[in-house]
């Protein structure tokens, strides 16, 4: 308290912040607590709510959320609260730290920038490690069906028994969908393809493809699995072409780099000592 009897100025986007971070919190609970004396329309309004605080963009923030198992409107409230903690953040630091009205206002909104990316950021990370577990389970399936169907086994029973060969959370999710797809007396290429389209599964559209041309063609299942095998390892071997290239040209960029600073650094003296000595005697 200084003598005129007001709070310091350093105090004013300390207290602005936590008065936001509060806000947000509470306004987040607010708007997906349940209640009691809901309206019918209340869960219309609260999806809308959703979709707005959570910065959907469209199916793969969808896709990412469902791999890693949180609920839309779970999603806004971390983010709603992790923003409000990067603000609370930002006013601490502007309280202490920064001495002018800028820098408060930049130190307030990277802590909000902060908070309000990192849950996005996390969420898409989860989901790229589990999208490749899903993909790398496909490839295996692919493989152990077309093993079991060489070996004599009827195509839709080895389907099934191949995609249950190991108990790990994306061969279940295999599992449930070609199970849900012989439930329903559809071929497992629909099964594979609600799997593909549910989860953002690009590298599993060669194995559906070759699956649901065989359908339309009437080719036996036991030669469409077999062609899906081959489609998807040619599939797989290119995509491991392609990252062995991509790394190998990540390696190259820091190798040039060098070779041209020591190009530089080699050609650099004896080109000064020239050209200076051309400068001398010009003069």
């Amino acid at each position: 308290m200084n003598p005129t009897g007001h709070l310091p100025i350093a105090f004013v986007p300390l207290a602005a912040g936590l008065g936001f971070a509060a806000g947000a919190v509470l306004a987040g609970v607010a708007l997906f607590a349940p209640s009691a004396s809901a309206s019918p329309q209340a869960p219309l309004r609260r999806s809308r709510l959703v979709a707005l605080a959570g910065g959907s963009f469209g199916r793969r923030r969808a896709a990412d959320l469902r791999l890693c198992g949180i609920a839309p409107a779970v999603f806004a409230v971390q983010r709603a609260a992790s923003t409000a903690a990067g603000v609370a953040a930002g006013s601490v630091a502007a309280a202490l730290w920064t001495t002018t009205v800028t820098s408060d206002a930049v130190a307030l909104a990277a802590g909000a920038a902060a908070g309000w990316l990192l849950p996005a950021q996390s969420v898409r990370d989860t989901a790229r490690q589990r999208r490749d577990d899903v993909h790398r389970a496909v490839n295996a399936w692919i493989v152990l069906t077309a093993q079991q169907v060489t070996a004599g086994a009827e195509p839709a029973a080895a389907m099934l028994a191949s995609a249950r060969a190991n108990d790990t959370a994306p061969w279940q999710l295999l599992t449930r969908h070609l199970q849900s797809a012989q439930n329903r007396v559809r071929p497992a290429a629909e099964g594979l393809r609600e799997l593909a389209e549910r989860y953002r599964l690009d590298g599993v559209d060669q194995a559906v493809g070759a699956l649901e041309l065989a359908a339309r063609r009437g080719t036996r299942l036991s030669d469409a699995v077999l062609a899906a095998a081959g489609v998807q390892w040619a599939h797989s071997v290119a995509a491991e072409r392609e990252t062995a290239q991509r790394h190998n040209q990540i390696i190259a960029l820091p190798a040039t780099a060098v070779a041209l600073a020591l190009a530089a650094i080699l050609i650099y003296p004896p080109l000064v000592s020239l050209t200076g000595g051309i400068v001398a005697s010009g003069t």
